[in-house]
């Protein structure tokens, strides 16, 4: 089964666009999974010395209806027939990533997946989808209007976007590619389970990602909390419940992921 869905405003009007959570519920479309016709194929491997340790990276070419991409795996171990495979499906965010930016915890998520694939075995994906799908440009443009006081998400919606483009087709393709029977997602986005539960990937448990909220990055993650439910620690998400623990399976009444 796959999905099937798999200019400024003035200020004033802020109120309106922010009585309403990113995203719902499972069930709800705030998350879009885009290009039910996705075609991936593989491109090319070869060995990656990094500063953390030596991948196995492996290039990907993906197309669809709606959008052109090349996903990377970066691989660590033989993960063919393996289950419970420890996975990051990480989208790029060359802000923070390349640019060092403090507004957002993605570079340091990234950072703590390399580690953890390192020491445990398994793979990350990397999804050049910036700005939850938007583009490099529309992302910055996003963050100008942050500085008017939108969060992250009432920002994009403000410039006329959806809540999220992202489409995770590719990342079924990479994980048969590899092998890979059932995983063990490093993730703290119970839509991203969802969603790769929507694409028939054996989804066993989930590994949080605790990543410290900084000065900068404090209201971005609250928002990611409170606007689009993800499962952060309560000195991050700002509230009275903590709502992340260390390793968590997945089972039948969590919709068989």
């Amino acid at each position: 089964m796959v999905c099937q869905n798999c200019h400024q405003s003035d200020p004033a009007n802020r109120v309106n666009v922010t009585r309403f959570p990113a995203i719902k519920g499972p069930a709800s479309s705030g998350l879009t999974c885009l290009g039910s016709h996705v075609r991936t194929e593989f491109v090319a491997e070869t060995l990656l010395p990094t500063t953390d340790g030596d991948f196995r990276i492996r290039a990907y070419r993906s197309k669809g209806s709606l959008r052109e991409s090349e996903p990377i795996a970066m691989v660590v171990g033989d993960l063919q027939g393996r289950t419970s495979v420890p996975v990051r499906v990480h989208d790029q965010c060359a802000t923070s990533e390349v640019f060092g930016s403090l507004k957002c915890d993605c570079r340091e998520q990234l950072q703590y997946a390399k580690e953890f694939i390192l020491e445990h075995e398994g793979v990350v994906i990397y999804m050049p989808q910036e700005g939850r799908g938007i583009g490099l440009a529309n992302k910055i443009k996003a963050y100008s209007m942050q500085e008017n006081g939108y969060d992250t998400v009432d920002a994009n919606r403000v410039l006329g976007f959806q809540d999220d483009y992202r489409s995770y087709e590719s990342v079924q393709f990479i994980l048969k590619d590899l092998g890979i029977q059932s995983i063990r997602l490093l993730t703290n986005n119970p839509r991203k389970l969802f969603l790769l539960g929507q694409l028939c990937v054996n989804v066993e448990g989930r590994i949080p990602v605790i990543i410290p909220a900084g000065k900068h990055s404090k209201e971005y993650l609250v928002a990611k909390s409170k606007r689009m439910f993800h499962l952060l620690p309560k000195e991050n998400a700002d509230t009275e419940e903590d709502t992340m623990s260390t390793d968590e399976s997945l089972d039948e009444e969590d919709g068989g992921l």
